[in-house]
């Protein structure tokens, strides 16, 4: 049996007065829960389900389900948002480049055709259980340090362009993180933010590169971080000034 319910949550929405919504659901056995963002409110808005009291998905008393970062928009061309990275037994998302998987047997998301790469796929346990690096614009994660029981994956690189007028690296993906004691990954070049570890936050992706944020460590008390913000740039030729001598 499917249920299928909407929840809109109105602007300027405090976390400490959550909007929310209660259904109920026929006894049985749940089996599986598919929650879908808006792409674009990455870090914005969270989800978490309860029933009654008792926090039932995730299991960690700190963790929430995020979405993906935003598309960048100009003249008809898109350049599609990162996929979000999964959470300890959660798939990566599909995006611009895919975000990495969580540690337990987990997909990393897929990357978009011309865009970007797939993040890290993995399944490794303790000690400090490492999580998938991100997909990077010209390479998969975890290609420069792939994740395993003790090092979460690295973010796959960017590519540099020089459409500014000097070569710039973009669109890195953000490393996988572990848990406490574990080496996390590092972020791909082109703003990838680090992973980390223990009770650490992600490390924020740069600024105006669509570098992915680094994974938080796993032990329950990570927060995400933010990806780098996209940038559009144009590039035209100036007309040429010209004399004219007339006779």
């Amino acid at each position: 049996m499917r249920f299928v319910y909407d929840l809109t949550i109105p602007a300027n929405t405090l976390e400490s007065a959550p909007a929310a919504i209660v259904k109920p659901l026929v006894k049985g056995k749940l089996t599986r829960v598919q929650v879908r963002f808006l792409r674009g409110c990455h870090n914005q808005v969270s989800v978490i389900m309860r029933e009654g009291l008792t926090k039932i998905i995730p299991v960690a008393d700190s963790d929430t389900m995020i979405g993906d970062g935003g598309a960048s928009v100009f003249e008809g061309q898109t350049a599609v948002g990162g996929g979000g990275g999964g959470s300890n037994s959660a798939d990566g998302r599909a995006g611009g480049s895919g975000g990495g998987s969580g540690h337990n047997n987990m997909t990393g998301g897929a990357g978009t055709a011309f865009q970007g790469y797939d993040g890290e796929s993995c399944n490794h346990q303790g000690p400090n259980y490492g999580a998938g690096g991100g997909g990077g614009a010209s390479e998969v994660g975890g290609t420069d340090q792939a994740a395993s029981t003790t090092t979460g994956g690295a973010g796959g690189d960017g590519v540099a362009k020089s459409i500014s007028g000097s070569s710039v690296l973009y669109a890195g993906g953000g490393g996988g993180g572990t848990y406490a004691g574990g080496t996390p990954g590092p972020g791909g070049d082109g703003g990838g933010g680090a992973g980390t570890s223990a009770n650490s936050a992600g490390t924020p992706g740069t600024a105006n590169s669509g570098g992915g944020a680094g994974g938080s460590g796993t032990n329950f008390a990570g927060t995400s971080a933010v990806g780098g913000s996209g940038v559009i740039i144009v590039r035209y030729l100036m007309p040429t000034a010209r004399t004219m001598v007339i006779f």
